[in-house]
């Protein structure tokens, strides 16, 4: 993810989609990462969660509310605000007017880089069925640079290629693809099958079971 921040900065990146391939439990915690990241570079950032989902928040794209309901914690902003009952972000509205557009996103973007110097977009996933109200890879095109989540063990060679061609059919940059390989087994649950009874038990109580990501 370092090598992500400092690549978005060196090419003089303002406006970053992180798109997740698939449905990804993680992504406000990525966004958060990546805002403290580039907070720890001086920036100003942030994060803006598009979702189709309804929530408590009410703002639209196309006017100036998406900038009012703007939220900043110990220096990192986002939008919408992070719920009190929940680690997650809350998400975008679903719509009440069907006005509402990702055309609109372009403005959106403007306002907020009067006051930020970066914008990162958490999308809807790339491959997900149905129509959504900001698609991922409309998203990404608008933005100067995307990055693209996959999970190991669960995403496919063929879906990551596919949204590649897809990215790059509809003008979105990508800058990097970030591994999560959290639905990997450990490599304790790799033995366990192999080993005496008991010295499986054993492992299956110890801090390897299991396991930890280290792309995030």
């Amino acid at each position: 993810m370092d090598r992500i921040v400092r690549k978005t900065l060196l090419d003089g990146c303002h406006s970053l989609a992180v798109v997740p391939l698939s449905p990804f439990d993680g992504l406000a915690t990525v966004g958060e990462r990546l805002a403290a990241r580039l907070k720890g570079y001086g920036e100003r950032p942030l994060t803006v969660s598009l979702s189709q989902q309804a929530s408590g928040v009410d703002w639209r794209l196309n006017d100036i509310s998406a900038h009012l309901a703007i939220n900043e914690s110990e220096g990192v902003a986002s939008l919408p605000t992070q719920s009190r009952d929940s680690n997650q972000m809350e998400r975008v509205q679903g719509p009440q007017s069907s006005r509402q557009t990702y055309r609109d996103l372009p403005d959106a973007l403007l306002r907020w880089q009067q006051a930020y110097s970066q914008v990162v977009l958490l999308t809807e996933p790339l491959l997900e069925a149905g129509d959504v109200l900001f698609p991922a890879e409309q998203i990404a095109a608008t933005c100067q640079r995307c990055l693209l989540l996959v999970q190991a063990g669960k995403d496919k060679e063929q879906e990551l290629a596919h949204a590649r061609q897809l990215l790059a059919q509809t003008g979105g940059t990508l800058v990097g693809v970030l591994i999560d390989d959290r639905c990997l087994p450990s490599l304790a649950q790799r033995l366990q099958p192999y080993l005496p009874d008991r010295l499986a038990q054993g492992l299956a109580r110890s801090l390897f079971w299991q396991g930890r990501s280290h792309t995030l």
